[in-house]
């Protein structure tokens, strides 16, 4: 046989999401795009073809890279994540990484930027990591302060989120106004709200967020976003919803990986459903949560000095602080999952009336945000 090796045939359950994964991961472009068959050409080597088909036993590849904690970082940040001690692309296939110092390193994207807009629900507002002054903090405060505190000084920041809306909302009321402030930065969470009405509607959420992305990227805003953890592994009793919450992340990671957003993908991160991250409700993360989520992002976007010790294990932090018990569980769904669900399956008058917490582009007061975190020490 004279001719050589040409492509690579891979099983996919998506192909042109995962298609687009490997292209971003070695650097190489999609050609014949479909949702049936993508072709990925690296710079060099084989062509990988992923096909549709049903998914069967993992395939597995080996990538050269500079060292191992860079592969891995590369590997997490373009939408990859972890199994074990091992990783693997957005559809489990495993990824061996191959040290070979003369590989050039990857280096994260620039974390420099002017303005940050953060849209979403509850979530994206804070709840319920209190400010110490009637309000709440959150993961997005925390992430605009680290930002401007290393990369981007006098950094402005606006978070339109609002406690209690849809996907739907979200587009209608919060999107065209972040596009209007011209972020660079643009942070987007939302769909649990969707997820525990009585019929959610997937195919509209996939079209919103594909609209949104599409858009945002087009005019070259750097878009992060992230999927839900495992709300089952928090709480047993949460599994009703368990499923839905899946097919949600499925479409967040799909659409993401079209439209070149930044995902953390937190299903997959076993620390991110441990229950000492939430607060009372099991519905919003605590402080601690707030805070791991904004390491996360300030990670994801390469500020210096952050690295993935957000994906620590708790247990290995050496936090105490007793699992809750199934009596707890039976409390929890009594105090709280119920009303959570009868409050989404409301409607449209638990969504109006709400102001955004930061409606506008404000620079980030740092002096503000040490007070904050002084006084949250001084609480504890």
């Amino acid at each position: 046989m004279s001719r050589l090796l040409e492509q690579i045939i891979v099983p996919s359950a998506s192909p042109l999401p995962l298609a687009c994964y490997w292209a971003r991961l070695l650097g190489g472009r999609v050609l014949e795009p479909a949702a049936d068959r993508a072709v990925v050409a690296p710079p060099d080597g084989v062509k990988l073809v992923f096909e549709l088909s049903e998914r069967g036993q993992p395939s597995s590849f080996g990538v050269r890279v500079h060292d191992r904690d860079n592969g891995i970082d590369q590997v997490l940040r373009t939408g990859g994540h972890a199994i074990a001690d091992q990783v693997a692309d957005p559809e489990g296939n495993l990824i061996r990484l191959l040290v070979d110092d003369t590989v050039a390193p990857v280096l994260s994207g620039s974390s420099s930027f002017r303005r940050y807009v953060a849209i979403g629900d509850s979530n994206t507002e804070g709840l319920v990591d209190s400010d110490g002054a009637g309000g709440w903090r959150g993961w997005a405060d925390r992430f605009a302060a680290q930002l401007a505190s290393t990369t981007s000084p006098g950094l402005e920041y606006a978070n339109l989120a609002i406690s209690g809306l849809r996907v739907a909302d979200i587009r209608e009321r919060q999107f065209d106004a972040a596009i209007a402030m011209q972020p660079d930065l643009l942070t987007f969470t939302g769909g649990i709200n969707d997820v525990i009405g009585l019929r959610p509607d997937f195919v509209s959420i996939t079209a919103y967020l594909n609209e949104m992305f599409s858009t945002a990227t087009a005019a070259g805003i750097r878009v992060l976003t992230f999927t839900n953890p495992d709300l089952g592994r928090a709480n047993p009793l949460a599994t009703v919803v368990r499923e839905r919450m899946h097919t949600l992340n499925r479409i967040l990671r799909e659409a993401a990986l079209l439209h070149g957003v930044e995902l953390i993908d937190f299903e997959q991160v076993p620390m991110a459903s441990d229950p000492r991250l939430w607060g009372e409700d099991r519905l919003h993360l605590n402080t601690l949560g707030h805070t791991l989520v904004g390491a996360a992002l300030s990670w994801l976007v390469g500020v210096p000095g952050a690295d993935r010790d957000w994906m620590t294990d708790l247990d290995a932090r050496m936090i105490v602080h007793a699992k809750p018990r199934m009596g707890d569980h039976l409390q929890w769904t009594m105090r709280h999952f119920g009303p959570w669900v009868v409050s989404g399956i409301r409607g449209p008058q638990y969504r109006s009336g709400r102001e955004a917490k930061r409606p506008q582009l404000v620079p980030v007061e740092l002096e503000r945000e040490v007070q904050v975190d002084q006084g949250a020490a001084d609480r504890s």
